[in-house]
This record gives structure tokens, sequence and C-alpha cells, in this order.
């Protein structure tokens, strides 16, 4: 029901398609540079020799196939889709919002998102702050 409604009021969100696209170029990037490091760490301790680096390899192979399902994933999508995925989160935001405003003073002051008031600014490239998760914010579900 949630993304139904949303998808209805996509035309009324605004975002800046540059700074959008440029973010999604960066994540590129990140995640890149994760997936190299890590298989470059996977590379040199194939035969571990001790504890740690036998830690290093499990952590760097199970990371591995994750990393590259998102590069994947990411790699796949065209502008139109990051675009509106975009949109679909700032609507997210905005209907958390508006649920954070109707709650009382008190409750307010327990409500954060991971541990951050309420900002579009510090949560819009925040990947652990999910739509699902916005959605779920102030309804008594996700604290």
């Amino acid at each position: 029901m949630f993304y139904d409604e949303t998808l209805m009021n996509l035309d009324n969100i605004v975002v800046d398609e540059e700074e959008v696209l440029s973010e999604h170029v960066n994540k590129i990037a990140r995640v890149t540079i994760e997936y190299n490091h890590l298989r470059r760490i996977a590379e040199k301790y194939r035969n571990p020799r001790n504890e740690v680096e036998k830690y290093d390899l499990l952590v760097a192979l199970n990371r591995l196939p994750i990393l590259q399902h998102d590069l994947d994933t990411l790699r796949k999508m065209n502008n139109d889709e990051i675009v509106v995925q975009a949109k679909v989160k700032k609507y997210a935001f905005l209907e958390a919002k508006k649920r954070y405003e109707a709650l009382s003073s008190v409750e307010k002051l327990k409500a954060k998102v991971n541990g951050r008031k309420l900002n579009w600014q510090s949560i819009k490239n925040d990947p652990s702050v999910t739509v699902d998760y916005l959605n779920q914010m102030y309804n008594g579900k996700s604290r």
C-alpha cells in the first residue's frame, strides 16, 4: 500500500537529479574500492598463517559476494530508476517527518533515526536508512 501511494505522489517530490546521479556514481566507486580491497585480501591470505589472517580471509570471503551483487545492481540501474529511487526515499522521509511532527514533545526527544535527529541532509545518502525503515518510523513498529 505504501508503495502504491508513493508512486502516485512522486510527481510532487523534487530532488536534485544531478546530485542524485553524482551520488550514485560515488556509491559505485565506494563499493568498487571496497570490493577490490577485499579481493586483494582474499588473494593475499589464500593460505592463512595465523588466526588474524584467517579472520581477515573469512570476512573478505563472506563480504565479496554481497559487494558483487551490489555492484551488479548499481551498474544495471538507468538514470530514471536512480531518480525514482531517490524520490521514493524522500517521500518516505517526508511521511516519517509528518508522523514525527505529530508526536508529543517527550516522544520527540526519544525519537531518532539511527541515533540522529530526523534530518534529510544527514540521512538521504545513508544506506542503512531504507524506505521500509522510514515507513515504519514513528508508527510504533520500529523504535
